[in-house]
């Protein structure tokens, strides 16, 4: 998968944080904080065997108006075909957790 369509930057408003989302093998969240990249979350695939086009992050919203973000996720299935989304939400913590997955397919 080319690395454009694989990388997602954002700036949060509310907070003036940025952000980035690193998908690919593995789906890695990054803020941009004292002039460095710091990783919040990732998440691996099941095994090692994971696809080039595991994750690829599609949108960020505020899907439930708290005024945190929340980030959708194309998730492929290792080495099959489905595929399925999934959202991210940031907490009142500051932790990147895995919220809601939607009913995943059989086709691409």
């Amino acid at each position: 998968m080319p690395f454009d369509r694989r990388i997602l930057f954002f700036e949060w408003p509310k907070s003036g944080e940025r952000y980035a989302l690193v998908g690919g093998r593995s789906l890695v969240v990054l803020a941009w904080r004292d002039g460095r990249w710091d990783v919040l979350h990732e998440q691996k695939p099941k095994t090692m065997r994971g696809r080039n086009d595991a994750y690829s992050p599609l949108v960020v919203t505020d899907m439930n108006e708290d005024g945190r973000p929340e980030i959708v996720v194309h998730a492929r299935e290792e080495q099959g075909e489905w595929y399925g989304d999934f959202t991210l939400s940031l907490d009142f913590a500051g932790t990147w957790r895995r919220i809601d997955a939607s009913i995943f397919g059989s086709t691409a």
